[in-house]
């Protein structure tokens, strides 16, 4: 079986539910936004690199799950999402399909766990919905598992496969990342998740960011919470959102954002000098829209694509920044460290913009994930057959 914990507001309980990922031996599938990508519980079983394995079919048909337990809204990741739901589905050969009579693996049983007033399903996979806390689930399920539940029902391959694939996934993102001598709308994320101290919080802009943040965030041993608005409709209030993790006091707070939503929101900065609050932004500016580039309408209506689409605005934000007292500073090469560890301590408002192109931001994406599947197949082709469980 699968944990697999999608974002939440206030950030899911992670001692409660790696409490039961170690007493069943499954692996934690963990959304930047659930809580559990970072902080001081065990990371044993948390995998976060799931977006890029999943892409890989000699990995997914090693991988599918018999039991998933989901806690949480919908993951970010639109592979997992397209991945689990499949999974759900009655397969050819199963006796549910009216398929063959050769018996190719029954779907994947999906249990959601909402507490009251939830029922966050919207690819409506759920095979049961249980309306409870997740601490007293979590908690309950521990409770009456046998002692000795572990050894009995958990594969260790099953477990094993998991694990090593995402070390492997984890150092080849970053091997790739650092092999590209150009801007890369990737190695935002990576710089923040080596720059950021223990306390800090990161808000997590829509459409690219938080995507970015999914794929290239590794899990971290520090107290980095991670916060965002998914929605509907993604770039509203995004600023706002991060001027008031300001003003709520507790650590540094960075927020990367893409330049529509900035621009959406720009009048959300005014608060940061008016009251004297400190926020980092990490601007990736390619100029409009960049996540249509990766939906197929960029090749469907080509001429409309640009002043519909890519809808790029033209500002100059260092004017903008200046207009609210920051500070802007333009990266253009691989030093975020540096700049991003001096901006985290300073007061006031500190803009770290890099520029990038939409279309080569996806082949560059493209050639990461790539990369990756490469590393992944060789471990999947090298470890042992995972035995079905018997839980």
């Amino acid at each position: 079986g699968l944990i697999v914990c999608g974002p939440e507001s206030a950030g899911l309980p992670a001692d409660a539910i790696v409490a039961l990922a170690e007493a069943l031996g499954w692996p934690v599938l963990a959304d930047p936004l659930s809580g559990l990508r970072a902080g001081a519980h065990h990371l044993d079983l948390i995998v976060e690199t799931y977006d890029a394995l999943v892409r890989e079919p000699a990995f997914t048909a090693r991988a599918t799950p018999e039991v998933v337990i989901r806690f949480g809204a919908a993951p970010t990741s639109k592979p997992l999402n397209q991945w689990l739901t499949a999974a759900a589905l009655p397969r050819a050969g199963d006796e549910r399909s009216g398929g063959g009579s050769a018996p190719s693996g029954a779907p994947t049983l999906t249990l959601l766990v909402d507490p009251g007033g939830g029922w966050r399903d919207p690819d409506a996979v759920a095979g049961m919905v249980i309306e409870s806390d997740v601490d007293a689930f979590c908690d309950a399920l521990v409770a009456a598992l046998p002692s000795d539940a572990a050894r009995r029902s958990a594969d260790a391959a099953w477990r094993t496969l998991w694990v090593n694939a995402n070390a492997a996934a984890r150092a080849a993102l970053r091997e790739a990342v650092d092999a590209i001598d150009e801007p890369f709308e990737g190695r935002a994320a990576l710089a923040l998740a080596d720059a950021l101290p223990d306390g800090a919080t990161l808000v997590a802009g829509n459409s690219m960011p938080v995507r970015d943040i999914d794929s290239f965030f590794p899990a971290l041993s520090r107290r980095v919470r991670i916060v965002g608005t998914r929605g509907a409709s993604g770039i509203d209030g995004v600023v706002s959102t991060a001027v008031g993790a300001a003003a709520a006091g507790g650590g540094p707070v960075a927020l990367l954002i893409g330049d529509l939503s900035l621009f959406h929101d720009l009048n959300g900065l005014w608060p940061l000098k008016r009251y004297g609050l400190n926020l980092t932004v990490v601007l990736v500016n390619n100029a409009g829209g960049g996540i249509f580039h990766f939906l197929p309408q960029r090749e469907l209506v080509p001429a409309e694509f640009e002043p519909w689409f890519g809808t790029p605005s033209g500002l100059d934000f260092a004017q903008a920044v200046a207009l609210h007292g920051g500070r802007h500073r333009l990266i253009v090469g691989r030093d975020w460290l540096g700049p991003l560890a001096e901006a985290l301590t300073a007061p006031g408002l500190d803009v770290l913009q890099v520029r990038t192109e939409r279309d080569r931001n996806v082949e560059l994406h493209r050639a990461v994930w790539a990369r990756v599947a490469a590393r992944v197949r060789a471990v999947v082709t090298a470890a042992p057959a995972a035995s079905p469980g018997g839980s």
